[in-house]
């Protein structure tokens, strides 16, 4: 999945990075050729109510695990939990598994923010969380260390080629990514953030209009590094643009990295992590979010391909058509319709078409039932008829009545999270046995790449 979020752990193998490459490269291939593709009919037409049956699945999630698992489906993922508590508070339902996720937050509030220092990305998602669910960000728990905002701000680098940065760990993979996360959540607290911080991010803008994840010798021009396997993508630009909106600031700046998202939207509406990927859905919704934050989600620079962007993301969606528990998940491309739980937490504001940081809010209690029934079937034998009687099956942890498929909607690869795979059998898609081994050899490859490989963001 890219993918996107921030806890940077340190550079990686070059062993593991060219097996990441080769997995990426085959991975994409197969997804396009081999392995199933998500059923046609979604859940809903609707991008505002699909986030809503996202909603439902994160809720489960949340309810069967606090904090979310992440890779390997055991280990504590709060940078995950974290994505799928703002998840639910931009939906508008959930209100009770988000408000969960926050006081699981408060009790564990070292082992959730802090990844050997302060961790500035978690730190600003947690204090985002707080201000969506009405909480006091500059009171999380018991003192010393309960004010996150202060927190955020004592982070920021005083000295040296990167005053201004919030965090000390090294900001390879994640510096604009938590940059941003921090920036925004001190613009939802209230707080004008020390110019340093914002400089840093105007300085670390490519002269496209994009941003990489971070650049270390501001001289050189922005161009993929295939050692580090960095370059400017569409995450890093996404939540910079966010960031600039939130602050009310460097329209220009803001203007610019909208026409280099614009320049690489695919055919499909969606975005890849980096210009030429396919679509993937964690990338089209953080570039969903940008656009929703600077008011272009309509725009016809963004809605003249064959479908709008929200529409791209709907086609993720997991429908009737999979297992009951994986109904409303997001997938991941090639995953063989695996429900993937970061694509869902970051899939789920962009189809609710909303942008970070988000105002307080109530939420309602409950989740929408994913509406999907079984078929009436009508047995004959002899003058007897058996009929079953016709069902809904729900993902809900509570429910409410689910809104109308007629509401109106609102406004790489890299990094890609394997999760298990639905249960049941695989669809009969028509591919060989050798396309369903080569597919399974390829992810199992990408996952032990990705295994080695943890220095994204989470």
């Amino acid at each position: 999945m890219h993918r996107t979020t921030s806890d940077a752990r340190g550079p990686a193998s070059r062993a593991a990075r060219a097996l990441l490459a080769t997995c990426v490269a085959l991975l994409a291939l197969l997804s396009t050729t081999l392995l199933p593709a998500a059923a046609a009919e979604p859940l809903s037409p609707s991008p505002a109510t699909a986030a809503t049956y996202g909603a439902s699945w994160l809720a489960a999630k949340a309810a069967a695990s606090t904090p979310l698992k992440g890779f390997d489906g055991t280990s504590d993922d709060w940078g995950l939990t974290l994505d799928a508590g703002l998840a639910l508070a931009s939906s508008g339902v959930g209100g009770t598994a988000a408000n969960s996720i926050w006081t699981a937050v408060v009790a564990n509030r070292e082992a959730a923010l802090v990844t050997g220092t302060d961790n500035p990305g978690r730190l600003g998602r947690a204090v985002m969380l707080a201000v969506a669910l009405g909480k006091d960000p500059r009171n999380v728990g018991a003192a010393p260390g309960n004010d996150l905002v202060a927190r955020i701000g004592a982070s920021r680098a005083v000295a040296g080629p990167d005053a201004g940065l919030y965090g000390s760990s090294d900001p390879t993979y994640d510096g604009v990514f938590r940059q941003s996360y921090a920036l925004m959540a001190l613009a939802a607290a209230g707080t004008v953030p020390d110019p340093t911080a914002t400089e840093w991010l105007d300085r670390q803008q490519c002269a496209d209009g994009s941003w990489m994840p971070y650049r270390s010798d501001l001289s050189v021009a922005c161009a993929f590094d295939a050692g580090l396997y960095v370059g400017p993508d569409s995450n890093s630009t996404s939540v910079a643009v966010e960031a600039l909106v939130a602050l009310d600031r460097s329209a220009s700046r803001v203007a610019s990295a909208l026409t280099w998202i614009d320049t690489n939207q695919n055919t499909d509406g969606g975005w890849g992590f980096y210009p030429g990927d396919p679509t993937d859905p964690n990338s089209t919704g953080l570039v969903v979010q940008a656009l929703a934050a600077a008011g272009k989600l309509a725009d016809a620079a963004f809605t003249d391909k064959s479908a709008t962007p929200q529409a791209a993301l709907v086609g993720f969606q997991l429908t009737c058509a999979q297992p009951a528990a994986d109904r409303g998940a997001l997938t991941y491309p090639g995953s063989a319709n695996a429900a993937n739980s970061f694509a869902t937490a970051q899939g789920v504001p962009a189809l609710a078409g909303r942008a970070f940081p988000l105002s307080a809010q109530t939420l309602t209690a409950g989740v929408p039932a994913v509406p999907c029934e079984v078929a009436t079937t009508t047995t004959t034998t002899s003058s007897t008829t058996t009929t079953t009687s016709t069902t809904t099956t729900s993902l809900a942890v509570t429910t409410t009545a689910a809104a109308s498929d007629q509401d109106a909607p609102a406004a790489s690869v890299l990094g890609v999270q394997a999760e298990s795979a639905p249960s049941g059998q695989l669809a009969d898609t028509g591919s060989s046995s050798i396309g369903t081994a080569l597919a399974g050899a390829t992810l199992l490859l990408l996952g032990l790449g990705l295994s080695i490989l943890s220095v994204r963001r989470r």
